[in-house]
């Protein structure tokens, strides 16, 4: 096992606590980490008193609890919490929460700890899953005052319906309060999600933009699988827009603009073809696992598409709105850039204008 540096661990910790109030499973982690510390501080701290008291068995009790819960931690760090884990540890706080009250170890200050349950398991497991602990934890603990005789700590029967009360109080209080936080978590989590996917919309068209092109390219690179995928790139730009725009005014030109949009929406028919708006009227496509044969079909349907629409420009030699396209394909095993992969099917884009328009060069 690799030794951890005490001065890593710390920041981690601290990582937690910065981070908790703003993203869920931070948050847990905050959590799992200081009710852990915590547990484990007051195991050695109560396994010292016993050694001390001369009470042996106490202490190896104590210390036994303590290795278990450090080894418990060491492992989430690493691997992270599995809902599994965090069950176990809830299991074994809460049964020396217990023992601390059954026993009447602590004296006091077992009722300090007893209502830590509710607020941890429920801020652990979530309002529902975490109620069915709290509430398993205050049943055990009545059994005292139902069976006095049968624990060495007595406790008078007032106090019994005082702490049942006050429990349950403390409970419904965090199980209300966990379950709203729970519903404004969902809402906001979709209010972001809304929030990013119109962030990374082109307001006119609705394709991807250009900004996304580059979080695309990242994902692609990052978990492409298998090694040899190839990716082909194509730039589009429609041909004469700029005298598209001074002949039929810049609301025909918009409306040209969402025709060739739908055109390269309509063609994608993979979930690994992305499609965007490059900026005025460029275009690009990401078609992810595409030969060359793909790539030639479907940027032949792109001309084929714009055709079919039949968009008068009385500018252009063909009395049509037509669309140049340049195409590159490269291995994602390669060493290859997204700026690398632009200037090429840019290129291949400006031979396609040089030698007359409405066609497709490739790279």
């Amino acid at each position: 096992m690799k030794k951890i540096k005490k001065s890593h661990f710390l920041s981690s910790l601290w990582f937690s606590m910065k981070f908790s109030l703003t993203d869920d499973r931070e948050r847990k982690r905050f959590m799992y980490n200081i009710m852990t510390f915590a547990c484990i501080g007051a195991l050695l701290l109560f396994g010292t008193i016993s050694l001390l008291n001369g009470t042996r068995i106490l202490a190896i009790s104590d210390y036994s609890f303590a290795v278990i819960l450090s080894a418990l931690l060491l492992w989430v760090r690493k691997k992270g919490a599995s809902e599994g884990i965090i069950n176990f540890s809830l299991i074994l706080v809460q049964s020396f929460f217990l023992y601390l009250f059954l026993s009447g170890k602590a004296g006091g200050v077992s009722f300090v700890w007893f209502f830590i349950v509710p607020v941890v398991t429920q801020f652990l497991k979530g309002g529902g899953k975490g109620l069915f602990f709290s509430l398993a934890q205050i049943a055990l603990a009545m059994l005292p005052f139902l069976f006095p005789s049968r624990f060495p700590q007595a406790y008078a029967p007032r106090l019994g319906l005082r702490l049942l009360v006050s429990y349950l109080v403390l409970t419904s209080l965090v199980y209300i309060y966990e379950t709203s936080r729970d519903g404004s978590q969902v809402l906001l989590e979709k209010a972001l999600g809304e929030l990013q996917e119109k962030a990374n919309r082109d307001g006119l068209t609705g394709l991807y933009n250009r900004r996304h092109l580059n979080e695309i390219w990242a994902f692609l690179k990052r978990d492409y699988e298998p090694p040899d995928k190839n990716i082909a790139f194509i730039m589009a730009d429609l041909d004469f827009f700029r005298s598209y725009n001074d002949t039929y005014g810049h609301q025909k030109g918009d409306e040209a603009l969402i025709t060739f949009g739908e055109i390269l929406k309509g063609l994608k028919r993979r979930k690994t073809d992305y499609v965007f708006r490059y900026g005025g009227e460029e275009f690009c496509l990401f078609l992810y696992g595409a030969d060359e044969k793909t790539s030639k079909d479907f940027c032949r349907a792109i001309l084929d598409g714009l055709q079919e629409k039949k968009i008068t420009h009385e500018k252009s030699p063909t009395g049509r709105l037509s669309v140049s396209l340049g195409c590159t394909i490269k291995s994602l095993d390669t060493e290859v850039d997204l700026e690398g992969i632009i200037k090429e099917a840019d290129d291949a884009l400006y031979r396609a204008k040089e030698k007359g328009r409405n066609r497709v060069e490739f790279v």
